[in-house]
């Protein structure tokens, strides 16, 4: 259960290193602050299953899930929101670090760190995957632009 307000921080880190971009690069704010928001409701939609599985309405199985590994993630995007203050760096490399960032989310399988077999909570892990997905897509998509200059 701990796992799942676990992965709703991590959701927040990855929305608070967005809206950071936003605020470094104001020419793309809205598609750095329409990323952060999406991370927003991925983050409320971790708390709601960690609410539910709270009050006993899903169960989950804790033990396909890697503690530290989502421990080290969340340490990752802490130093890279600390990084955005004492370093100078460009637009690319900004949507490089979100392309790796979404990238891992998908690649490493994230959202199937859990046992799904309650309808919400698989449903929820289902619709996190796939809107990462279209994160990544969004991503690589702006970054091709900036790299084609």
């Amino acid at each position: 259960m701990n796992m799942l307000k676990m992965m709703a921080t991590n959701e927040e880190l990855i929305g608070r290193l967005y809206r950071q971009y936003a605020a470094k690069f104001p020419k793309y704010s809205n598609f750095w602050n329409n990323l952060a928001r999406e991370e927003d409701t991925h983050a409320s939609w971790l708390i709601s299953l960690y609410q539910q599985a709270g009050a006993g309405l899903l169960s989950i199985d804790d033990k396909r899930f890697n503690e530290s590994a989502i421990k080290r993630f969340s340490e990752y995007l802490q130093i890279e929101i600390d990084r955005l203050h004492k370093e100078q760096f460009s637009l690319v490399a900004a949507l490089s670090m979100a392309l790796h960032i979404e990238e891992a989310l998908i690649e490493r399988k994230y959202f199937e760190v859990l046992g799904a077999d309650c309808p919400d909570l698989k449903n929820t892990l289902e619709r996190l995957k796939s809107e990462t997905e279209v994160h990544l897509r969004k991503v690589k998509e702006e970054l091709a632009k900036h790299i084609a200059l």
